[in-house]
C-alpha cells in the first residue's frame, strides 16, 4: 500500500532557569519556572513525505545525555481506518538509518502513544521523526503532535502542535530543462493533485523566483547592473492563453526585480479539480541581461492556498531548483 511520510522535525533550544523570569514561548514545569529545553515543530507536509528536523540548540552548560522522548500522535479529522494505519520511525537528520518506533494506544479513540530514546552528547544536535500514513485525504485533515523530553523521570522539555495535512499536492515538474540564456523563454509546467475523492475548487496560486549561492540567498541581478533586469518576464498559462504574473508588491512591469527576485500572483481563482484529478500550471520565463547564472542556484516555488474560503487553507507548495 502506498503511503505518505510525515517526518517531525523537532528544535530542542536550552532556556534559562533560576531566577530569571519566564521568557515568551518558553514550557514551564508544575512548578511555573522555564523547563530547560525548547522543543518546537515546524512541519511541511507532502502527498508521499513531510519533514520536520529536529534541532537542539543549548543555553545550558553541556548536554542532557541519555534523553527519553515522549511521544503522542492524537487524530483529528482522518479518512475512516486511516489512524489504525499509521506507522512511526526515527532517523538520523539526513532521514537516514531509519529504525522502526514501537507505537500503543493512547488514551482516546485513535490516539498512539511512543517513545523515542536519543543519546545527546553535544548540541546542537538534530534527529527525525517519519510517520507513514494512508495517501488518502480528507477535506480538513490534522494530527496533534505532543512531545515531552525527559532524563531520567524528570521533564526537562515539551511542546504540543496540530499539524494539517493540504487536501491537494503541487509536483515540481519532472527532468526540467536548465534556464535559457536572456531573452529566451523556458517553460516548466507544475502538477497540482486532488488527494481526495470530492471536487475541489476556489484555488489561488502565488509564484515566487529567487536565487541562492552555496546554500545562501543572493541577488539574482549581476552587482552594478543598476538597469539590467535579471528577470525580462514572468508569465503563467491561463484560460486565455500566457498571460503577465501579476507582482505582489506593485513593483516593475513583468514583476521584474533587480536584486532579489519576484513575488506574484496567479489568478487561478477559478481553479477546479475533480476527485483524485490534476491538472497542470504551466509558467514560463525569459531571463534578462542582468541575470547572474554562473554560480546561482535560481529556485521557483509554486505556492497553492484558498485564501478566499471559510475553509481550512490547506497550502500546499513545491520549489523547482535549477543550477
Amino acid at each position: 500500500m502506498k503511503i505518505a511520510a510525515l517526518a517531525a522535525v523537532m528544535a530542542l533550544a536550552a532556556g534559562a532557569c533560576g531566577g530569571e523570569g519566564k521568557k515568551e514561548g518558553e514550557p514551564v514545569a508544575s512548578s511555573g519556572e522555564p523547563l530547560p529545553l525548547i522543543i518546537s515543530a515546524s512541519p511541511t507536509t507532502g502527498a508521499e513525505q513531510t519533514s520536520i528536523m529536529v534541532r537542539l540548540r543549548g543555553q545550558i552548560q553541556g548536554a542532557p545525555g541519555r534523553t527519553t522522548f515522549d511521544v503522542t500522535l492524537t487524530p483529528g479529522k482522518q479518512p475512516e481506518g486511516a489512524a489504525a494505519a499509521w506507522k512511526l520511525a526515527v532517523t538520523d537528520e539526513f532521514g537516514e538509518h531509519a529504525q522502526a518506533v514501537r507505537t500503543r494506544p493512547g488514551s482516546t479513540a485513535g490516539q498512539l502513544k511512543a517513545t523515542v530514546v536519543r543519546k545527546l552528547t553535544d548540541l546542537p544536535a538534530r534527529f527525525l521523526l517519519r510517520l507513514d500514513t494512508p495517501p488518502r485525504r480528507v477535506i480538513g485533515q490534522s494530527v496533534r503532535l505532543g512531545l515531552v523530553a525527559r532524563t531520567g523521570k524528570k521533564v526537562i522539555g515539551r511542546s504540543a502542535r496540530t499539524i494539517a495535512y493540504p487536501a491537494v499536492e503541487v509536483v515540481e515538474p519532472s527532468a526540467p530543462k536548465p534556464l535559457g540564456k536572456a531573452g529566451a523563454w523556458s517553460e516548466y509546467a507544475f502538477t497540482v493533485r486532488n488527494l481526495t475523492k470530492e471536487p475541489l475548487d476556489g484555488y489561488s496560486a502565488d509564484l515566487n523566483l529567487s536565487c541562492e549561492v552555496d546554500l545562501e540567498d543572493a541577488p539574482c541581478a549581476a552587482k552594478g547592473t543598476t538597469r539590467a533586469r535579471a528577470w525580462e518576464a514572468v508569465q503563467w498559462r491561463g484560460p486565455e492563453g500566457w498571460a503577465d504574473v501579476s507582482p505582489e508588491d506593485g513593483g516593475e512591469q513583468h514583476g521584474a526585480d533587480r536584486t532579489t527576485g519576484l513575488s506574484g500572483r496567479l489568478d487561478v481563482r477559478e481553479l477546479a479539480l475533480p476527485p483524485n484529478g490534476s491538472r497542470e500550471i504551466r509558467v514560463r520565463i525569459k531571463p534578462g541581461a542582468g541575470l547572474v547564472q554562473d554560480k546561482r542556484t535560481v529556485k521557483i516555488w509554486l505556492g497553492l492556498t484558498k485564501p478566499h474560503s471559510a475553509e481550512p487553507k490547506e497550502p500546499s507548495s513545491a520549489e523547482l531548483r535549477l543550477p
